[in-house]
């Protein structure tokens, strides 16, 4: 009918999931932020955060987060396309 609107496609709720997407883990914290520094130049979200495994400091490069799986992969295409190696994963969200 005349004037009225078209329905809202319905989307599914938010995860109780945080997406994430790893690019690597680097034990020397100035290559970790020379990628994070492309990554931005991408107009991508990235960040890095030091962690430690087995003792050593490793600073692991990330693209996000994401509330959804599906938001990520648009920007895994564009890391893909830049040669990027990345990996999808889940972070549980905390009570």
């Amino acid at each position: 009918l005349p004037g009225d609107k078209p329905a809202r496609p319905i989307e599914p709720p938010p995860s109780k999931d945080t997406w994430w997407l790893q690019i690597a883990a680097l034990s020397d914290p100035q290559k970790a932020d020379q990628i994070k520094a492309k990554l931005i130049l991408l107009n991508l979200r990235a960040s890095t955060q030091k962690i430690d495994v087995n003792g050593q400091p490793l600073y692991r490069i990330r693209v996000g987060p994401y509330k959804r799986e599906d938001d990520a992969f648009g920007d895994l295409d564009i890391l893909t396309e830049n040669e990027f190696n990345a990996r999808l994963f889940k972070d549980p969200k905390k009570p």
